[in-house]
Order: structure tokens, then C-alpha cells, then sequence
């Protein structure tokens, strides 16, 4: 099941970024994030998931965090100057 998104998160290359996503943990069990640039990175901690960095390559990254197997919610990452 996908937890489709059109939202498209907006971050400035080479400024500090930060994105939260929070989820139910009695519901949920977090898997990981695919699609993140290389100067981006993740951690998740009781049920709050942390997105930071700074990013430096510009463009849209099509973001995806997996819960519990088959359950996923995807995003895009625009970075921008």
C-alpha cells in the first residue's frame, strides 16, 4: 500500500535542511528512506523520522520511506539555489 504524496519539500543547496515525518508506532514499524541526495541523511527515533543535511546537488529527488513491508510514502525533494 503507498501513502501517495504530491507534496514536494523544498530545500536550498548548500543551506542546513531539516524535515520531520512523524508516524503511529503501534500501527506502523519504520523500514528506511530511499531517494535521498548524498549529502542528506536519516534517523528515526520513536516515532518521529528526522531528514537532514545540506543539500548541493540541485533538482527534484523523488523521496520514499517504507513502513512495515508494504507500506510506503513518497515525496519530492526540490532542491533549489
Amino acid at each position: 500500500m503507498a501513502i501517495a504524496s504530491l507534496l514536494t519539500v523544498r530545500a536550498t543547496a548548500g543551506l542546513p535542511f531539516t524535515y520531520y515525518i512523524k508516524y503511529d508506532t503501534n500501527e506502523l514499524t519504520f523500514d528506511g528512506v530511499d531517494g535521498l541526495p548524498q549529502t542528506l541523511q536519516y534517523e528515526e527515533n520513536d516515532g518521529r523520522i528526522k531528514i537532514s543535511g545540506v543539500p548541493v546537488i540541485l533538482g527534484e529527488f523523488p523521496v520514499t520511506v517504507r513502513f512495515s513491508g508494504t507500506v510506503e510514502y513518497k515525496f519530492n525533494l526540490m532542491v533549489t539555489r
